[in-house]
């Protein structure tokens, strides 16, 4: 779940059980309307705060989370929504995804919520190695075009744009966080790239 700007921090704990998640945000809270496949004015806003534009990343994640059977509840003050299959309209051979939209649990809930049952441990903590707020790399320095860090001993030295790991590079001495907005723009090319050639990361494919 990205950090949007109204997000003050994002927890990923475990939960009662082997094999489920919570992940929770304390920002503004999902609508179901941020689904659909458009421009997000907020996004557009804060360049620096985000990576990506329509919310393709998230509704990929949902499908992949789907097909690997692991079971997704979102809950905000807006409304709780889940997932479920059903044929298309039409084609009734072709099943597709959709999202199933029930009223608020709790109206004065603060943030986003998100709970998956089924998904390993070991791949949930894999996923969080990709975040800078969970790599443990110690800041150095900062600069009009993002931070200096220190890598990990015994790890490669690691590219992160706002925060998510782009690239490694052995050769580095330093890692970095790039937040100027024009690499934002670049990074979200760079994951399409990846994305269209068949690349899709988390679970194996």
């Amino acid at each position: 779940m990205r950090r949007v700007c109204l997000a003050q921090r994002t927890l990923a704990s475990r939960g009662s059980s082997e094999g489920t998640w919570r992940i929770r945000d304390y920002g503004r809270g999902i609508r179901y309307e941020h689904l659909t496949q458009n421009e997000n004015v907020e996004k557009l806003q804060n360049p620096s705060k985000v990576i990506g534009r329509f919310g393709v990343g998230f509704k990929d994640a949902l499908a992949t989370f789907s097909r690997r059977s692991v079971d997704v509840h979102i809950e905000s003050r807006f409304g709780n929504i889940a997932l479920q299959q059903s044929a298309k309209h039409g084609f009734e051979d072709v099943i597709t995804l959709h999202a199933a939209i029930t009223s608020p649990s709790d109206s004065s809930f603060e943030g986003t919520e998100i709970t998956l049952v089924g998904i390993p441990d070991a791949e949930v903590i894999k996923a969080k190695d990709f975040f800078l707020k969970f790599s443990g790399e110690p800041q150095l320095e900062t600069t009009p075009y993002g931070q200096i860090l220190s890598p990990i001993k015994g790890k490669p030295s690691r590219i992160y744009v706002n925060g998510i790991v782009v690239a490694e590079e052995e050769n580095f001495g330093f890692s970095y966080n790039l937040t100027y907005a024009r690499f934002s723009e670049l990074s979200s090319n760079h994951r399409t790239d990846l994305n269209v050639g068949g690349h899709h990361g988390g679970y194996p494919q």
